[in-house]
């Protein structure tokens, strides 16, 4: 008897996690609609609505106002001052395009590629963040640098982390609940094709709920000096192996406290200093 209470007890509260997953997914996915605030420039580049406290209704203003007149430095200015007061702006994927925007407006294309990568993970399928980190790579110099492309990769990265976990616990408490019952005596041809599949799904989730984790955990970073050397080593002294320039996108798999060892996607790796890229 003790063994039917506990379950009924974990299926219970497997159910109720399971909800307030979904409610709170659904609450992000319905959030208010996304507006453009677009500028006179056909290829993009243009503002949306960002979510903050409202106490600072009036810079927001000013931000649009100062945009659509081209009068980016202000722009910029009033979304430095905006990140001031309410540090959460940053962890908006609206704001973080927003100031990819203004960045790029301004000049500063690694930057501007920081914020957009910032934006896309926080926003995987938005395709005006897509579009407009295409359009700021075909400025830089080093764009040509490629390397092979994991499809399978790129799928799990359409996909933010909350997802892939709402996926996993919807999936592998339906395979509870199959188990609950197989547990119980209930047979049939349907609990046993059930029990089959979902255990098959439970697995497949797992691993790509792991290689989401790996992927999360990559740190990768964007080239903001104008021109760097890439050394041996991570002292100034070491020979330079290759040259990159401002935009250059990477990941970074080692470090120190005033160098990183990089990867670039063709495969060429090196160190830089610290101070001369973004992570993401």
């Amino acid at each position: 008897m003790s063994r039917h209470v506990s379950w009924e007890s974990s299926l219970m509260l497997k159910m109720v996690i399971v909800g307030l997953f979904v409610i709170g997914f659904s609450s992000q996915i319905s959030a208010s609609p996304k507006e453009s605030l677009r500028d006179s420039n056909p290829e993009g580049h243009h503002l949306q609505q960002t979510y903050v406290t409202a106490d600072i209704p009036q810079l927001l203003i000013d931000v649009d106002s100062f945009y659509q007149d081209k009068k980016y430095n202000l722009a910029f200015e009033r979304m430095t001052a905006i990140e001031k007061l309410n540090p959460e702006a940053a962890m908006d994927w609206r704001f973080n395009f927003n100031m990819g925007n203004i960045l790029f407006k301004l000049g500063n294309v690694g930057p501007s590629i920081h914020r957009y990568r910032v934006a896309q993970k926080l926003s995987p399928r938005d395709s005006d963040i897509s579009t407009n980190i295409k359009l700021a790579k075909e400025t830089i110099v080093d764009k040509n640098i490629v390397g092979q492309i994991n499809e399978f990769t790129v799928l799990l990265s359409k996909l933010t982390f909350n997802e892939a976990t709402v996926i996993l616990i919807i999936v592998a408490s339906m395979f509870n609940a199959c188990l609950f019952f197989a547990l119980r005596g209930v047979k049939g041809e349907l609990i046993k094709n059930a029990f089959g599949i979902l255990l098959g799904l439970t697995i497949l989730c797992l691993i790509c709920f792991g290689l989401k984790l790996t992927l999360n955990g990559d740190k990768q970073g964007v080239l903001i000096s104008q021109k760097i050397n890439v050394k041996a080593g991570p002292n100034e002294t070491l020979s330079t192996l290759f040259v990159i320039h401002e935009g250059t996108e990477f990941s970074v798999s080692d470090n120190t406290s005033t160098w990183s060892e990089i990867k670039l996607p063709n495969g060429f790796t090196g160190w830089v200093p610290n101070t001369s890229f973004l992570s993401f």
